[in-house]
């Protein structure tokens, strides 16, 4: 049976003779569980642009930080090992929903007393009947939702899983990138194989059929030759170099340039024509172009294609024709479009998108933005400049869009995050750097990246 193993800090040495250099410090609410059990009773402000700024939490100080992601409810990293480990609420959404809506003195009574098989019941109730009426082993199932629901500690995740019915090595000993999104996780292996875990009631995992949640990692069905030409087999026979999570939906692009998607479609997020609101199994989007990157928004998503063209596609992505309703500013775009409107002679190095936005890197280290603003919310289709040229240091050292704003760090480590506002005045000072930034770089800390969801911040550092 695949398997998880749990470790606490305490548990965790660093070698002797290596000075850690490394860290993961978080800022936001605790009550998730992404912080931290030490931290689920406090909020550490920073995440709401709070002028009052604490000292941000230290939630993991080891130098074995590959790569970090942040979900929902969730804190993750790739240790230098390959192997991904996690602490919070990674497979949860609707029970976070509802413990926001909660007064703090209720919700924190809970998490005072929370014991994990509590903590999804409902989810892992469904999950029950689902294993029992499609055979599958629905105590073990139970088993599973107890054990995964709350991680209260950083938590390994051993790469066996259930396949074909029996237990075995998922096909990769290291895994080379994670991504995290409102209750699930995709997982690129060392081969290129795609794996995912988490919610599945949209299809948003990719495995080929609809669960409630996919306790453990199982492979994505579909992105194959025999796909494109129209067989069912689902084996994957592509290697992906990138995935990209939406809110109930994902992207991946293969070593060739083709691009692939699956989950809820409803709004066009999925760049293909769709004949239901979701689909399971991951699919060409039959592009006549090769792509070298791809993004993902809540519900929308942008590609660059090897002609140095930005698409975008999914909600309020498509532009109104004359003589359509003229009260609407945008409409949902089922196939990509191409950006119009950024400097024709710059090369496009990066696309990122947040909840609602995507924002553009130029060769130049000028930044444009799309999509909805903070201040208002109205599509703007024609990208507009968030920094000109020459405030940043190229190559950046980060470049991430991330709910509602977008998060840069160059080669000096000047760390800066900036907004796409509809109001002009406002517009011509959307950037700024973060007070935690300042306490962390006082701390003797530089910063290597920074990750915001949906409660919580999260920033990996490495000691001066």
């Amino acid at each position: 049976m695949f398997g998880l193993g749990r470790r606490s800090l305490a548990s965790i040495t660093v070698r002797s003779g290596c000075r850690r250099s490394m860290a993961i410090y978080a800022v936001g609410e605790g009550w998730t569980g992404a912080m931290g059990q030490e931290f689920v009773l406090k909020k550490i402000s920073g995440h709401f642009d709070e002028e009052d700024i604490e000292t941000p939490a230290l939630i993991y100080p080891y130098d074995d930080i590959q790569q970090a992601a942040i979900g929902w409810g969730s804190t993750a990293f790739l240790d230098t090992q390959g192997q991904v480990q996690q602490i919070g609420r990674p497979q949860d959404l609707i029970s976070l929903l509802r413990m926001n809506r909660m007064p703090r003195r209720i919700r924190d009574m809970a998490n005072s007393h929370s014991d994990p098989a509590e903590t999804t019941i409902v989810g892992s109730m469904v999950s029950k009947l689902i294993g029992f009426a499609t055979g599958g082993d629905e105590d073990e199932l139970w088993s599973l939702a107890k054990e995964l629901s709350l991680l209260k500690e950083w938590t390994k995740l051993d790469l066996t899983a259930q396949i074909d019915g029996s237990t075995k090595q998922i096909g990769d000993t290291s895994i080379s990138q994670i991504e995290c999104s409102a209750g699930f996780m995709a997982l690129i292996g060392k081969s290129g194989t795609l794996y995912t875990t988490g919610l599945n009631n949209r299809g948003q995992c990719g495995i080929g059929k609809l669960s409630n949640n996919v306790w453990t990692p199982e492979r994505v069905r579909g992105i194959s030759i025999s796909e494109k030409k129209g067989s069912e087999s689902g084996e994957q026979d592509q290697p992906v170099v990138q995935v990209a999570l939406g809110f109930q939906h994902a992207f991946a692009l293969t070593r060739t340039g083709q691009l692939y998607s699956w989950g809820k479609g409803s709004r066009g997020q999925l760049g293909r024509e769709l004949g239901a609101d979701e689909d399971s199994t991951a699919r060409s989007m039959n592009l006549d172009y090769s792509v070298v990157q791809v993004a993902s928004g809540n519900h929308h998503g942008a590609l660059l294609t090897d002609d140095n063209e930005v698409c975008v596609w999914g909600k309020n992505m498509g532009r109104i024709d004359n003589d359509e309703d003229s009260s609407k500013k945008a409409t949902d775009a089922t196939l990509p479009e191409p950006v119009v409107g950024l400097p024709s002679d710059a090369k496009v190095l990066r696309v990122s998108c947040g909840s609602h936005h995507t924002s553009i890197l130029l060769d130049d280290g000028s930044v444009y933005a799309m999509g909805i603003a903070s201040d208002e919310a109205v599509p703007i289709l024609d990208p507009v400049e968030l920094l000109p040229a020459g405030q940043l240091e190229l190559p950046l050292r980060q470049f991430e869009a991330h709910f509602d704003r977008t998060t840069m760090i160059d080669n000096q480590g000047q760390a800066i995050q900036a907004h796409l506002w509809k109001d002009e005045t406002l517009r011509e000072h959307c950037s700024f750097t973060p007070p935690y930034v300042d306490t962390l770089l006082d701390m003797g800390q530089t910063i290597e990246s920074i990750h915001r969801g949906w409660l919580h911040t999260i920033i990996v550092t490495k000691q001066q």
